[in-house]
């Protein structure tokens, strides 16, 4: 999926489920495997005319017991050894939202998501995208509605 989808879907009101690929261990944070939902994103960092990166807030905190059952010990404790895992290391997010960055633009083109893959979706947003509904997200669903009304 083009990191332009994902903020488009952010902009009608979906946030998905998402699932951290292999690419996650690059950075300091969560492990492959865990999961998310994806609440927004933020301001677009432009590094050059060619490349820009943009930051994607996840909420973890709602998978957090299935998380820890993915969580790998390679975080250093007090003695040098990688026995800590990411819930035990100051890196952490006590409020529950992991800040992750993506690509958005990479040499002109728009760019996939590489850290992490939408997981689920709502059946409804799945149906507004395969029908190519002409107009926002949320016109669809009060016209759905308006038709299952209408049937009482």
């Amino acid at each position: 999926m083009k990191t332009k989808d994902l903020m488009d879907m952010l902009d009608n009101g979906v946030q998905p489920i998402i699932k951290f690929t292999t690419r996650i261990s690059d950075i300091d944070g969560p492990d492959p495997d865990m999961m998310g939902k994806v609440i927004r994103y933020r301001d677009e960092d432009v590094w050059d005319r060619e490349s820009s990166t943009i930051f994607f807030d996840i909420d973890i905190s709602e998978f957090e017991e299935y998380n820890k059952t993915k969580a790998i010990p390679n975080w250093y404790d007090d003695k040098g050894n990688p026995t800590l895992t990411w819930f035990e290391s100051s890196m952490y997010p006590k409020n529950g939202i992991e800040s992750v960055c993506e690509m958005l633009v990479e040499n002109s083109e728009p760019a996939d998501l590489s850290l992490f893959e939408v997981f689920e979706t709502s059946e409804y947003f799945k149906e507004y995208q395969d029908i190519g509904f002409k107009g926002t997200y949320v016109k669809f669903l009060e016209e759905k509605l308006d038709k299952l009304k209408s049937q009482e």
